[in-house]
């Protein structure tokens, strides 16, 4: 697949937001565990391990993503490395 210099910097972009909001909301989830009731606080541990593993895995994607293209000059071309399979599909279904 072809990605124009605009299609592949919102596709960076929306990754690195999406890896970020992951991360902020497991920090914001553990600190808050202290400011709710003793009943709820097992849920935002247990949130905080679901949003560290989802942000995890946006790591890897990113990572994928990053390693197997970039935007190359001026003019803004996208360049794929090497083989057409680099970017690892395994996590898109996660």
């Amino acid at each position: 697949m072809e990605l124009t210099a605009t299609q592949w910097s919102a596709v960076y972009n929306v990754l690195s937001f999406g890896l970020i909001s992951m991360l902020a909301t497991t920090v914001y989830t553990l600190v808050s565990t202290n400011r709710v009731l003793p009943k709820y606080r097992n849920a935002l541990v247990l949130s905080s391990m679901v949003t560290f593993i989802a942000g995890y895995h946006y790591i890897r994607i990113f990572d994928s993503f990053h390693s197997a293209s970039m935007v190359e000059g001026a003019v803004g071309k996208v360049v794929t490395a090497g083989h057409p399979d680099a970017f690892n599909e395994g996590y898109r279904y996660v």
